[in-house]
């Protein structure tokens, strides 16, 4: 990756427990499953470097560090109890959801 997004770098340390919290919240303890997990964020993200999506076509709302599409993370987030509240601010624009 030759393109500099270092505003959009994080250290081990500052992305350590936005990974490994909700694996605990959700009981995601087997080694093999989080190993998966964290080996699909660090190649989609570019080991990390990219919060968002830069690369390729672009996808209104496409970003994390797992680069999902922004519809399969609002049907994600409407799912998830804690933070449905938030959620509902988008209404139901899920380009939108990252900026929540």
């Amino acid at each position: 990756m030759n393109t500099d997004y270092s505003d959009e770098c994080v250290t081990a340390t500052q992305a350590a427990p936005w990974i490994n919290n909700p694996f605990k919240a959700y009981g995601i303890t087997v080694a093999g499953e989080t190993a998966g997990v964290i080996a699909t964020m660090g190649k989609e993200s570019g080991e990390f470097k990219c919060a968002r999506h830069h690369f390729g076509s672009p996808s209104f709302g496409q970003g994390t560090r797992n680069m999902q599409s922004a519809k399969f993370n609002l049907e994600y987030a409407q799912s998830t109890t804690a933070i449905k509240d938030q959620v509902a601010s988008v209404n139901g624009h899920a380009g939108r959801i990252l900026e929540t």
